[in-house]
């Protein structure tokens, strides 16, 4: 499976190396899979594009992202 997804940012300055998590949950709740991925630069005010490949996840999971500095 693999999960694309969009950072924004609200900072007045660029940010590099935004830490993304990512956790796969199956249709009963469970974590099947846990991932994590960085972005090169995100502008201030902009946004920044990302993706993950995660292995050996049912297709029905859903992902949640948190970003980090």
């Amino acid at each position: 499976m693999t999960v694309d997804g969009t950072v924004t940012s609200n900072f007045s300055e660029d940010q590099d190396m935004v830490r993304i998590d990512l956790i796969a949950r199956n249709p009963q709740g469970q974590i099947v899979g846990v991932d994590f991925t960085f972005t090169d630069r995100v502008p201030a005010g902009g946004t920044a594009a990302w993706n993950v490949s995660l292995w050996e996840v049912p297709l029905d999971s859903t992902v949640t992202a948190y970003a980090h500095l």
